[in-house]
């Protein structure tokens, strides 16, 4: 009974050993699991500057308070804002390649996608910074006799503003 068994834990652990070892090997690791490792972090960095730099114009846009600016971007990051994500990859990558009639590439499809998925939730984040300043600066502003952009520029880039910009970008994302 005991060597029965002695042959039979033999046996598994030899097909356990055959079966793990072609699965965990360093070549693996390095083609697959750190280049996909790689190119996360490289599309998150990418996708989160450059969605900072989209939805920030998304929100002055939506802020000027002229139609032809406020409508197209209002409905931009409304709808962009009500598409689960893999929907917006999906028709990305399928639909563009369509319409410009030439294939562009999964890293390249992914990228645009997130940034232009991404600067819709910062032009919220943005927009909501600029308008959480107190309207009494923008108030003061106005009896200097500062113009409207004289006042935009100083109101968007005053360190208050930054300081409700940082904490909303860390607390909402």
């Amino acid at each position: 009974f005991f060597q029965a068994e002695a042959g039979i834990r033999d046996k598994l652990v030899t097909g356990v050993q055959a079966f793990a070892l072609p699965i965990y090997n360093w070549e693996l690791f390095t083609n697959y699991i750190m280049k996909g490792l790689l190119f996360s972090v490289q599309l998150t960095v990418i996708a989160t500057v450059g969605g900072i730099i989209f939805g920030t114009f998304l929100a002055l846009m939506r802020l000027s308070g002229k139609p032809s600016l406020v409508y197209p971007a209002t409905i931009y990051v409304n709808t962009m804002r009500s598409i689960p994500l893999v929907m917006v990859i999906l028709w990305f990558f399928l639909l563009i390649p369509m319409l410009i009639g030439r294939p562009i590439g999964a890293d390249l499809s992914a990228t645009i996608t997130f940034i232009a998925f991404e600067g819709a939730f910062f032009s919220e984040i943005v927009r909501a910074g600029i308008q959480s300043v107190p309207k009494g600066q923008g108030y003061a502003a106005q009896a200097l006799g500062m113009t409207y952009a004289q006042r935009s520029e100083e109101h968007t880039s005053e360190l208050q503003s930054l300081a409700y910009l940082v904490c909303r970008l860390l607390l909402e994302k």
